[in-house]
């Protein structure tokens, strides 16, 4: 017989930067969601035509258009590649968050996507780009002066309410198939846990966290040489920081 659930019995973790970390202290994970509040999909979509028409043969849009397009789109596919990006995502797997955090420079891979294709349309002097785009998306152009430093959250005592899977599934198969792993091994979680993500549907409440900075000693995409500092919970950090 098997027991229900109503918090996960192992923490989650989210990799960010230092642009929300004073939302996410005062408020919550997920309290606030920034990308709808930068208006950045709709953002997107207005420089689409432009990355196309100026940046088609550089490197950045070479790797990055196909998937960068996919995201614009909010797209998930039936083989479970997941597209949807502008929610919050948690992981199992320290590993994971920690990867996010320091291979995503402005804490979210849609905005980062976005900022890249964005400065180099800037370095274009492209009279759109530079007035009319500018005037709309202050907001947006403000971001590419201030300087980020990766972050890694905890998430202790999470709800079974709160989450669902990264397709937006009942967790609870998951989560049990998860508990299972960590009953035989509590290292093990982090190898499995990779691929086991979950959505985060209701804020989890600042006391809840335990937030570290993360300096990063060498850059490697899939295993970066890192150390953590833990940030206490009045220790606010600018934009600028």
């Amino acid at each position: 017989m098997q027991i229900a659930l109503s918090e996960l019995p192992f923490p989650l973790f989210h990799g960010t930067s230092t642009l929300f970390l004073n939302d996410i202290q005062a408020g919550g994970l997920g309290a606030k969601n920034p990308l709808l509040e930068l208006e950045i999909i709709e953002f997107i979509k207005l420089i689409m035509p432009l990355i196309d028409e100026h940046l088609s043969e550089t490197d950045t849009y070479l790797n990055h258009r196909g998937t960068f397009g996919l995201m614009a789109e909010q797209f998930t596919s039936s083989q479970g590649f997941n597209f949807q990006h502008g929610q919050t995502y948690l992981s199992p797997a320290k590993p994971t968050a920690i990867r996010y955090a320091v291979n995503k420079r402005y804490g979210s891979e849609l905005l980062t996507y976005a900022l890249e294709f964005l400065r180099m349309l800037v370095e274009k002097r492209l009279p759109v780009v530079v007035s009319e785009l500018f005037a709309r998306f202050p907001q947006v152009f403000e971001l590419l002066n201030l300087s980020r430093s990766p972050v890694l959250i905890r998430a202790e005592r999470v709800q079974m309410f709160q989450v669902l899977t990264e397709r937006g599934d009942d967790p609870l198969p998951q989560v049990r198939q998860l508990t299972a792993y960590l009953k035989e091994d509590r290292g093990f979680i982090e190898i499995v846990g990779q691929q086991s993500n979950f959505r985060l549907m209701a804020p989890v409440m600042p006391q809840q966290l335990t937030v570290w900075l993360i300096n990063v000693i060498q850059l490697k995409p899939f295993k970066p040489e890192y150390t953590l500092h833990r940030i206490g919970p009045r220790e606010h950090l600018g934009a600028d920081t």
